[in-house]
């Protein structure tokens, strides 16, 4: 069994500032300490009433939540990049040598300042050679007395700050007031990746002076990864959606293919979301694959309805679309980030080479003859399927809604809503941490929010309740 370094002793455990933004930060240093082994890519046991105590996250909101998240991958991020835990493990020596850099370099720029009285003329000195050494000398003060402020106002040492009066407890709460009033603030994610499939497709690629220069030194394709790449902001409802849905699988955890049952075509879409043969308790087999096709089907239902003039902006098409566009982003951009379980499906599997100049007319033109194509080409016999005929054959299903049962595109919506969210969720609880942690150097993915989120309501592949 793995410690999660709460079993500290309690001489350790300081009386903390009752402020409720410290209280706060040190949900988050302990949901931080909790949750340290699952970077290591090791499952590890802890009691139920551990983690109900320590880490459920029983009485936030969304918003709260996903900045509690945000907080904790910042202490994560310091771990893996940054010295601050060493610092902060070492305070009293690290305040002592930071003392001892500053006053050094202050005491050599005294003396620099008073040469005449030490037999060293300046004149026997040239000017660059005085200005070089000054602007040294100034730069490395300002830039221990900033280390210093930085470390001072951190997370780690407003966590560990337990001087619950006095003066100087006073000047460092005046200090720090400011940095503490911004936690309420700040925004709980980071901005989210959006990869188009169709408007990549139907995109002219444009054709620039340096494209052979470019096309030889990057040989990653990473232009051609993140040329019709774009973001959006997390938005509340967006949040409260993910949120909500966890709380759901928490309890009662559940297969995909269950957000189906709230209709009657269990049969026709079943087999995109069972379960192979050896496969772990729910988890879909092949998600690399599933995640294709019903892109697909979220673009070709989406584009209908713009051609058709119905409503697209409901908060389950946004949703829809959203994630639709942000698991394709991460099995083309970061699919190490996914679990382990991917077949050869790549965008080249059913994107052809050739663009078409005009994306408006282009995305008119196919999603009007992909969705007239005869009902018989869905069904190739085949041990797997194209995943284009697929998301084809997924959209027909769902289309089919609007005249078999009287459904409504909200409705439909919905239904697509519920199963990009339970895709998203079973990514979270299956991914590999390790590529989590790589991640957070560009402030992480939303992936890893919601991975993290579902470590907190005990649903992470990693953690085993007792």
């Amino acid at each position: 069994m793995i410690r999660t370094g709460l079993y500290e002793s309690a001489g350790t455990v300081k009386q903390f500032v009752e402020d409720p933004n410290v209280k706060f930060l040190r949900a988050a240093r302990t949901s931080f300490e909790f949750f340290r082994p699952l970077f290591l890519d090791l499952p590890f046991k802890v009691s139920r009433k551990s983690l109900d105590g320590n880490v459920y996250l029983k009485d936030k909101s969304a918003e709260e939540a996903f900045r509690l998240v945000k907080i904790e991958l910042q202490f994560f991020h310091d771990l893996f990049f940054t010295k601050n835990p060493i610092q902060h493990r070492h305070r009293k020596l690290n305040a002592f040598l930071r003392g001892f850099y500053i006053l050094s370099a202050l005491s050599v720029l005294i003396v620099l300042s008073t040469q005449d009285h030490i037999g060293v003329s300046k004149r026997d000195i040239t000017g660059v050679d005085i200005a070089v050494t000054y602007l040294l000398l100034v730069g490395a003060i300002l830039l221990d007395v900033l280390g210093a402020l930085l470390d001072l106002l951190s997370y780690w040492t407003m966590t560990e700050f337990g001087i619950a009066g006095g003066k100087l407890y006073k000047l460092y709460h005046w200090l720090a007031a400011s940095r503490l009033r911004s936690i309420k603030s700040m925004a709980g994610t980071p901005k989210i990746a959006q990869y188009d499939w169709l408007k990549d497709f139907c995109s002219k690629r444009g054709i620039g002076i340096f494209s052979g220069l470019i096309n030889l030194i990057d040989n990653n394709e990473l232009r051609n990864k993140y040329r019709i790449i774009s973001w959006v902001e997390l938005e509340h409802y967006l949040e409260e959606f993910i949120y909500t849905g966890l709380k759901k699988e928490r309890l009662n955890p559940s297969l995909s293919a269950q957000v189906l049952r709230i209709i009657d075509q269990d049969a026709s879409l079943q087999p995109f979301l069972e379960l192979g043969k050896g496969a772990r308790e729910g988890m879909p087999t092949g998600l690399t694959r599933v995640i294709f096709i019903f892109h697909i089907a979220t673009k070709l239902i989406y584009y209908n309805a713009v051609q058709m003039g119905q409503p697209v902006r409901s908060s389950s098409c946004r949703i829809s679309n959203i994630l639709s566009d942000y698991m394709l982003y991460l099995v083309l951009v970061h699919p190490t980030m996914l679990p382990k379980d991917f077949g050869d499906t790549t965008k080249e599997s059913f994107v052809p080479d050739k663009n078409t100049p005009d994306t408006t007319a282009a995305i008119k033109l196919f999603t009007n003859g992909l969705l007239a194509t005869n009902s018989s080409l869905t069904q190739v016999e085949d041990t797997e399927p194209n995943v284009l005929v697929g998301g084809l054959h997924v959209a027909q299903q769902l289309l089919a809604l609007l005249d078999q049962f009287r459904y409504d595109y909200d409705g439909i919506w919905e239904i697509v809503s519920d199963i990009w969210m339970k895709m998203l969720i079973h990514a979270a609880k299956y991914c590999s941490w390790k590529e989590h942690a790589l991640a957070l150097r560009q402030g992480g993915e939303l992936l890893t929010y919601v991975s993290l989120l579902s470590a907190h309501f005990g649903l992470s592949h990693y953690i085993e309740p007792s």
